[in-house]
């Protein structure tokens, strides 16, 4: 770690506290442990007392994620503004599109720097309508206020740059939000048989966008052709987010056999650890976490040729590449990586798992904010 100048008191700021705890836990304690005054903001959720046993500080928020009420956005706004008063921190990091939006105006209005993080352009940029219209220009508006706005894929960069929503001279680019490569480490054991029955592993939340639709598609054509191969989902139902598959079609599925269900878990690590792949065949990412503890793990993975997913994975090496929303082109990756055998498996996990002590190390990336905050 090198040396830089302490800051007083340091606010982080996202949409959940399942989202602050899991994506950005090692970066805030981190900071506690450098002598910092960290706070987390973000609406409670089962996640939030976790920050509290960590004697790290928390502060709830009301916030209307999928909202698009803009009474209730401007309330959001007010109310940051009244924390950010009674905070007064010398720094504050913003999270997904909201708190980058509002966050940062409350942030100007008070006269503080502050730094966004776009972690993905998120399903709405996925769409050409009204609401597009006016959250490009509400980013373009706010982004006017922050000190550095800082991108989990070049891909994401470049959007915002030709959409001309932000300055290049403003824009930093970040290998993901990093992995605790000791934490996610190759084990060498393989739980149960895994010869005699390979197992697929969807890790993510139960949404149409992250492809599980796809991964249903696929498992269901595959498991026709080959006998020992499993398929496994590991995630929860975002019921409030629009994308969400329902209780009913996940229960139908189950029923049918074309996939068991593993619930939703605080350490996915033993989930890893029990299977051969992990897939996650989203239409858009930032870089998503599951990829890269997969691969921290050792083990190869399978994802969509799109912005964020690309950047995890070096097709055929450390795992493979497919075409977005086509369950087919899924399908024959599965059965490419079935047909490989053991020892190119095993080749592809090394290989992901020595990408990941390379370019995505937690270690990388507190330093890279250490940098900001010098800065």
């Amino acid at each position: 770690m090198k040396e830089f100048r302490r800051k007083k008191r340091i606010l982080f700021v996202g949409n959940t506290a399942w989202s602050m705890y899991n994506f950005r836990l090692e970066v805030i304690l981190a900071f506690k442990r450098y002598g910092y005054d960290v706070t987390v903001i973000a609406p409670a959720d089962n996640w939030s007392s976790k920050f509290e046993e960590l004697g790290i500080p928390y502060f709830p928020i009301n916030l209307d994620n999928q909202g698009k009420s803009p009474l209730k956005d401007l309330r959001f706004l007010s109310n940051l503004i009244k924390i950010y008063k009674s905070f007064r921190p010398d720094l504050i990091f913003h999270y997904t599109i909201k708190p980058n939006i509002y966050g940062t105006l409350a942030a100007a209005w008070c006269e503080i720097d502050n730094v966004a993080f776009v972690t993905g352009a998120g399903s709405i940029f996925l769409k050409n309508n009204l609401t597009t219209f006016i959250v490009k220009g509400l980013f373009k508006f706010a982004f006017r206020y922050c000190k550095q706005v800082c991108f989990l894929n070049k891909d994401d960069m470049e959007l915002f740059l030709s959409c001309r929503l932000i300055s290049s001279q403003k824009c930093r680019l970040l290998p993901g939000e990093g992995i605790d490569t000791m934490k996610f480490k190759y084990e060498k054991e393989r739980g149960e048989n895994r010869l005699n029955n390979l197992c697929f592993l969807f890790l993510g939340r139960g949404l149409k966008d992250k492809g599980i639709v796809e991964f249903i598609d696929a498992a269901r054509e595959v498991k026709k052709k080959f006998d020992n191969v499993t398929f496994k989902f590991l995630g929860f139902i975002d019921a409030q987010n629009p994308s969400a598959i329902s209780r009913v079609q996940l229960e139908t599925w189950i029923k049918e056999g074309v996939i068991e269900y593993l619930g939703v878990s605080d350490d996915v690590r033993s989930a890893i650890n029990n299977c051969d792949c992990v897939v996650l065949p989203s239409y858009r990412e930032w870089i998503p976490r599951s990829l890269l503890e997969a691969a921290s793990s050792g083990k190869p993975v399978i994802t969509t040729d799109v912005p964020g997913c690309r950047e995890v994975v070096e097709h055929g090496i450390t795992g493979y590449l497919c075409e977005p929303q086509n369950h087919n082109d899924l399908q024959d990756k599965i059965e490419k990586l079935i047909t490989d055998g053991p020892v190119l498996r095993e080749e592809m996990g090394r290989a992901g798992r020595k990408k990941m002590i390379d370019q995505f190390d937690i270690r990388i990336i507190i330093n890279v904010y250490a940098s900001i905050i010098e800065g």
